[in-house]
């Protein structure tokens, strides 16, 4: 079960560490509509967990994937 909206108080508290509500939906959108993204490059920036990232190398035929995210 995927409980959104939860989020885990870490000590440091990184937010990156978060699943962010829009990562899911932007990840979901993704790997239904992957195909849109063929040839593309993909650049996810604040990526945090990444996940949006991981759909589109797993779930579409882009060309190349890039994430980053900042830290301090």
């Amino acid at each position: 079960k995927l409980i959104i909206g939860y989020a885990p108080t870490f000590p440091h508290q990184y937010e990156g560490l978060k699943l962010w509500d829009s990562n899911i939906v932007l990840a979901r959108y993704i790997v239904i509509n992957g195909h849109k993204l063929k040839n593309m490059s993909v650049l996810e920036l604040s990526s945090g967990t990444g996940i949006a990232g991981i759909a589109a190398c797993k779930y579409s035929p882009a060309k190349k994937v890039n994430m980053c995210d900042t830290s301090e």
